[in-house]
């Protein structure tokens, strides 16, 4: 049987989380607001509000207008006073940094590269984990979390990660998670890069908008996909939802490194861009990447804005197969906005008109197109959403991390 039951320190704990989640995302509201919208007794309002405001979790900012034109207290968060420690795990390379609760980046983002993310290197790279872990925890004396954004496919339960054991071909799961734990002294959580990159964006660029449901698209050298809905990702049963790079949009079609075929991830990946070019670059000898050796993305999305029709005619196509892809998602997950983040971004009109072709013939008169943006892709996203997986682990334990000996 599942213990589901709540203890009072349990509820507590709950109450002050509520409280907090609101007034991150309604700076200056006022106690009798949050004892409307939480449905909290006005004496709970008062009795945690003491606490967090005696702890300086919570500052009072001077009056504000409130229900029926009476002047409030406004209340709001002391950003300032905590800082959490994001890591993002890549394939090719690690990325620290310490955040604080806005986002805001304090000191340099210390990177490093590796040939590939192998047992060895991901060995590697949990030691320097917890070696900048204690450095930027010496610089910064409020850092109370460290969030962890790794590749898929991500067992988020025991976070644990599929990497490559021998080359590039077999794999196992690298546990992750519980190696960093066994070295970091700080309360250290993990999520898939793509979740971390929807909560990211919907976190810090949409100011935390509860009624907006987000889906974001990772598209660089995989696919990679995260849904915010109600200020929360989807992940299901096992952690593996909305992992739209293995969506078929092409029954039977190319292999994917998953094993299976027909994938997103086979079509609209940088890398299946680059496959593609090879293959079709010899009918076409006379177009700009025509003789170049090895074609990288970079040099598809160069001869592009050049008006090659090659090179347009790859990004294009990449834009179609996302179109099927978000044919089939808008009505499951009904977006407001979709985000493309990463390298594919780099595609920009040329690649929305791919998914425009689509959406407009294929979508459902009975649903809403969503706003498609393309997210900057110099604005890494992953690394901002590890922050904002520590921060979010933060406002759901606040007794235990932001007012730590109170009960």
């Amino acid at each position: 049987m599942d213990k589901n039951g709540k203890n009072l320190d349990d509820l507590q704990d709950l109450n002050r989380s509520s409280v907090i989640r609101h007034l991150a995302m309604h700076e200056g509201c006022s106690r009798v607001e949050l004892a409307k919208v939480t449905g909290l007794k006005q004496a709970s309002i008062t009795k945690i509000m003491r606490a967090l405001v005696e702890n300086g979790v919570v500052a009072e900012t001077g009056f504000t207008e409130g229900l029926k034109g009476r002047r409030s207290i406004g209340l709001s968060l002391n950003y300032s006073k905590y800082m959490v420690i994001g890591v993002k795990v890549a394939w090719e390379r690690l990325s620290i940094g310490v955040f604080d609760l806005c986002g805001r980046v304090y000191g340099d983002i210390f990177t490093c590269s590796f040939d590939y993310l192998d047992l060895a290197n991901a060995e590697s790279a949990v030691a320097l984990i917890a070696q900048y872990v204690e450095k930027f925890k010496a610089r910064h004396p409020g850092v109370i979390a460290v969030g962890v954004a790794a590749p898929g496919p991500l067992h988020r339960g025991e976070g644990s990660v599929y990497v490559t054991a021998d080359g590039r071909e077999g794999r196992v799961y690298f546990p992750f998670l519980k190696k960093i734990r066994e070295r970091v002294a700080l309360p250290v959580v993990i999520d898939h890069d793509a979740n971390a990159g929807a909560l990211g964006y919907w976190w810090f660029r949409t100011n935390c908008d509860a009624r907006m449901a987000l889906l974001y698209l990772l598209a660089s050298e995989g696919i990679g996909g995260g849904v915010v809905s109600k200020g929360q990702i989807i992940t299901g049963q096992r952690g593996h939802s909305a992992e739209m790079g293995h969506m078929i949009v092409e029954f039977g079609g190319r292999k994917c490194v998953c094993g299976g075929r027909g994938c997103l991830d086979a079509y609209a990946s940088s890398i299946a861009v680059e496959k593609r070019a090879h293959r079709v670059l010899p009918e076409h000898p006379g177009s700009a990447l025509a003789g170049k050796g090895r074609v990288g993305v970079a040099d598809v999305f160069s001869a592009m804005r050049r008006g090659d029709e090659v090179a347009v005619g790859l990004v294009r196509e990449a834009g179609v197969h996302m179109g099927r892809g978000f044919a089939s998602l808008i009505p499951i997950f009904d977006p407001d906005l979709i985000v493309i983040g990463d390298l594919m971004a780099y595609g920009g009109d040329v690649l929305l008109a791919g998914i425009d072709e689509v959406l407009g013939r294929s979508l459902s008169r009975f649903y809403k197109k969503p706003r498609i943006v393309l997210a900057d892709p110099g604005d890494d996203l992953v690394l901002l959403g590890s922050a904002a997986i520590a921060i979010d682990y933060a406002y759901s334990h606040p007794t235990e991390l932001l007012m730590p000996g109170v009960s």
